[in-house]
């Protein structure tokens, strides 16, 4: 068995950058292989977009597996778990989570009158290949 080794955290620099090829893998995704599927498969974008979301996260999660066997840690559910830090929510932390829950919950509703004032701006504006009900009105 390989020994452990250990590594210090990442600072800013590559911390960013993984970020952004996680953000680049999800834009690509997104803008052009789910229109392009949907374009080309007649499905709708609905199907498109699970596929890209599946794949995408399948892959970084694969990467992170990767990262976890090259650090030296056993096949073990004890060490990946101690590893990605998966530990059992006490009750404070679960009256932390409804909490979120209810303030994004409460952001959704509370703001949903801005959508269309937004969807006008062009940075925030829908992609034309979206379905309308991404868009600002909905179902």
């Amino acid at each position: 068995m390989s020994e452990l080794r250990k590594l210090k955290p990442l600072s800013w620099k590559p911390s960013l950058i993984i970020f952004l090829i996680i953000a680049s893998m999800l834009y690509v995704t997104h803008y052009v292989l789910v229109p392009a599927y949907t374009a080309w498969s007649g499905k709708p974008y609905l199907v498109g977009y699970l596929w890209g979301w599946v794949v995408t996260v399948g892959l970084v999660f694969a990467a992170s597996l990767v990262a976890f066997k090259s650090e030296g840690h056993p096949t073990s559910w004890q060490a990946f778990s101690a590893r990605f830090r998966l530990n059992r929510l006490n009750g404070q932390d679960w009256l932390w989570t409804l909490a979120i829950l209810i303030v994004a919950a409460g952001a959704y509703f509370g703001l949903s009158f801005t959508a269309r004032w937004l969807a006008a701006l062009p940075i925030f504006a829908p992609h034309p290949a979206f379905p309308p009900e991404l868009g600002p009105d909905g179902f």
